[in-house]
């Protein structure tokens, strides 16, 4: 049974895992989500069975949303009870986000062992609080571990879809760009980024006159219908949401984005250059954790929001669109630390494999007899 979802990078990351499981035919899969047609509607294309739960994250701040939370956590909890009981899982996985709390609490209290996936270097509530009792604790950045203290700990990566990225690289891009120029590639993760926006809209005008590239920058349907006029111009194509994420990656010379974990292992896994603009006001300051380890190997530059100069930037950009040997550099930096993202489904189901392998020797209910290697 796999808990994951509320955001996409917490659910795909999972659907990579089930299908290597499927793909192996080695456990029947189950999932516990968002009671929300959009993650319910993707698991059913996927032919994985899911359970929606009424979970919702906690707000940042107290008030009456608060006590909706609750409720709805305590519905979930009883939801995923009467699932569990029904199922019998000899494993319970739970991938990082808020919709994994009502698995692990009751995997902790019915005895099942459980495991559970971080993706960011900061570990997300959920995990700091259940990571500890798991049997293992899936990392895609030890950094976590470290913080925690856990001992358990195994590295894997983040667990990515990928297609053979020679066959993508073969295909003509998602739009008609003008051959032979690099291309910029913004995004801010599936819901855009207003900062990016803003600041794209400012550097962009300027960066055309500096050097001549391709550009795609995703801008998320809320802020899209606002920022296309002030965005678009020569080699610019502006869009609300990139459905082929892997074309528009196997295309792109050069990134500006934020720093959640999936988009960092999207961006190493494919070994491209990046300017990380990391989320202000994320949860521990994660995304510019995440960004450190970029910026350490010399395959990122990182601004803090505070930092952001458009002049600086403009200087920056158009140094890398003019300097393909810079580029080169930072994407094989970049490249050498996408290796355990590219290998993170396998290595997951592995560990998953191997896990419920040793349930076959022991008695139901006795979770920590699964620890070890």
């Amino acid at each position: 049974m796999i808990a994951a979802g509320g955001t996409g990078g917490h659910l795909f990351p999972a659907l990579a895992v089930a299908e290597e499981i499927a793909r192996r035919g080695v456990a029947e899969v189950r999932f516990f989500c968002r009671n929300e047609a959009r993650e319910l509607d993707r698991l059913a294309h996927a032919g994985l069975p899911a359970v929606g739960l009424p979970m919702r994250g906690l707000a940042r701040r107290p008030g009456l949303s608060w006590g909706r939370t609750a409720w709805g956590a305590l519905r979930s909890v009883l939801r995923a009870r009467r699932e569990l009981r029904s199922f019998r899982p000899e494993l319970i996985v739970g991938m990082g986000s808020y919709i994994s709390f009502p698995a692990l609490w009751n995997a902790r209290r019915m005895g099942v062992p459980y495991a559970v996936h971080e993706q960011n270097a900061w570990p997300g509530a959920v995990n700091r609080r259940y990571g500890a009792g798991a049997v293992e604790v899936w990392c895609a950045d030890m950094q976590a571990a470290r913080v925690m203290g856990w001992k358990n700990a195994v590295h894997t990566g983040y667990p990515l879809r990928l297609p053979p990225h020679d066959e993508l690289r073969r295909e003509p891009p998602p739009w008609p760009l003008v051959p032979g120029l690099p291309l910029l590639l913004v995004y801010g993760g599936s819901q855009g980024s207003l900062c990016l926006n803003r600041l794209m809209a400012e550097v962009l005008p300027k960066l055309r006159r500096r050097a001549r590239f391709n550009a795609v920058i995703q801008t998320g349907e809320r802020g899209y219908a606002a920022m296309a006029p002030q965005l678009a111009g020569e080699g610019t194509w502006v869009v609300p949401f990139i459905e082929a994420m892997d074309r528009a990656l196997a295309h792109a010379d050069l990134i500006v984005s934020r720093a959640g974990a999936g988009t960092l292992a999207e961006i190493t896994a494919w070994g491209r250059a990046a300017l990380l603009v990391p989320l202000a006001i994320a949860a521990g300051d994660h995304q510019a954790k995440n960004a450190r380890a970029l910026v350490d190997a010399g395959a990122a530059v990182m601004r803090r929001e505070h930092e952001l100069d458009a002049g600086e930037i403009v200087e920056w950009l158009a140094r890398m669109l003019s300097d393909p040997s810079r580029r080169a550099e930072m994407a094989d930096r970049s490249r050498a630390l996408g290796v355990v993202h590219r290998n993170a489904a396998r290595m997951v189901a592995d560990r998953i494999q191997h896990l419920l392998e040793r349930t076959k020797h022991h008695e139901p209910g006795h979770a920590g007899h699964l620890g070890g290697n």
